[in-house]
């Protein structure tokens, strides 16, 4: 009741006082909140997407500099694309558009990546929470499938293509591009089909299937992998059961596993699975894990693992993103909140930072985001990063400079 009544004394100030402040005061350093869409005055926390339809489950900044979003419905009929302008710093008017204007019947776009045709590829999927769900009542949904689709990066004059079901009854959890091929990568759930799509034909093949998530008395137990990573050799890794990690090779054509395993805390580790990749500047590959939020990393030229630690076993590191040398990421979940952490990639140090600084943009009003999910650094050096709640926001983040151990002071 004490955190109600303090959101409901800020929602009343900013009531009263929202015209005024929301255009005199200067953004403060930090997190600053962006709406999608500027509310209408006297309704300072509301998206211009109805409550239910923004919660943000895909980020991607394109080459010409503009932040597109996919999201999720916690109640509701469809999900948006969603474009915030960093040069603007704001999604404007219009610059949103439902999904079920071309595709019906889906809840969630999953992921949104560049391909070198210059099209933003998306995926859809009705099948992201099946924990501990029976599985004969999801078969006795049947769902029609996950959709692929694209668009080109053009706000002003956006459509959205669907590609059509790549395979009936399978959502689609993750996609990747390979920015060297004509080739984009995915992964399904439940049935962990790994395929590719040819971008000159949008042609789909089914490359092999990984088991599948596991059943339990009758019930799903697993989870479908999250994030796809390429290396730079062209070699595609992601999550398959068992707590096993699988490697594509399309030179060879080849579909294996690797040697290491994803550290998972005591058993469960059917039950785990990747749910963040990022690839550094040089190359290095790092990964963080959905039961325990354990950061890793991965040696693609031996297969190994190295567990790095845990952000605080609070479950599901969520995002990753590269600065630097350094690795900011967002673990938590949706009972104990998000945290954020720092870690340095040449000395092996975590910074945490548990609580937020978040403001509304251009005002002083401050909100605690119910949870973070993607973040990716943008080309101006500052993070974006996506809520991932019924009425979701955009966070912009500015790092602070941080002291190491080595006593040297990295930005």
């Amino acid at each position: 009741m004490k955190h109600l009544k303090s959101y409901f004394s800020i929602a009343l100030s900013v009531a009263l006082s929202f015209s005024s402040a929301f255009a005199k005061s200067k953004p403060v350093a930090g997190f600053t909140v962006f709406h999608i869409g500027e509310p209408k005055i006297g309704e300072p926390f509301t998206n211009k997407i109805p409550h239910g339809e923004s919660a943000i489950s895909a980020l991607l900044q394109t080459d010409n500099g503009l932040v597109f979003a996919g999201t999720s419905i916690f109640k509701g009929t469809t999900p948006w694309i969603v474009c915030y302008d960093p040069v603007k710093k704001s999604v404007p008017d219009g610059y949103y558009w439902p999904l079920a204007s071309k595709i019906i019947g889906e809840k969630s776009v999953t992921s949104l990546v560049s391909a070198v045709d210059g099209y933003i590829y998306g995926a859809t999927s009705n099948m992201g929470n099946l924990d501990y769900r029976d599985y004969k009542e999801v078969a006795a949904e049947k769902y029609a499938g996950g959709h692929l689709l694209r668009f080109k990066a053009d706000a002003s004059n956006l459509a959205i293509e669907d590609l059509g079901i790549a395979f009936a009854g399978e959502g689609i959890a993750a996609l990747v591009a390979d920015l060297k091929q004509e080739i984009v990568y995915g992964i399904t759930s439940p049935g962990l089909i790994f395929f590719s799509m040819n971008i000159s034909d949008q042609k789909v093949e089914r490359i092999g299937k990984l088991g599948g998530v596991e059943i339990l008395r009758n019930r799903y137990i697993g989870k479908a992998p999250s994030a796809l990573v390429v290396d730079d050799s062209g070699n595609v890794y992601g999550s398959a059961r068992e707590g096993r990690i699988f490697k594509y090779d399309p030179k060879i054509r080849q579909l294996s596993t690797i040697a290491g395993k994803i550290p998972t805390e005591g058993e469960g580790e059917s039950y785990d699975a990747v749910t963040s990749f990022v690839k550094t500047k040089s190359g290095r590959i790092f990964g963080g894990t959905f039961i325990d939020g354990k950061l890793f990393e991965l040696f693609p030229q031996t297969g190994k693992i190295k567990q790095l630690g845990i952000t605080g076993r609070t479950g599901e590191l969520r995002g990753l993103a590269e600065k630097d040398g350094l690795l900011y990421g967002l673990s938590g979940s949706k009972k104990v909140g998000t945290k954020l952490f720092v870690f340095n990639t040449a000395n092996g140090e975590y910074k945490t930072f548990p609580g937020f600084k978040v403001y509304f943009k251009n005002t002083s009003i401050k909100v605690v985001p119910f949870q973070l999910d993607d973040i990716i650094l943008l080309k101006d050096g500052t993070f974006i990063i996506g809520e991932n709640s019924s009425n979701g926001h955009l966070f912009l983040y500015e790092p602070e400079k941080m002291e190491w151990n080595n006593h040297i002071l990295l930005k």
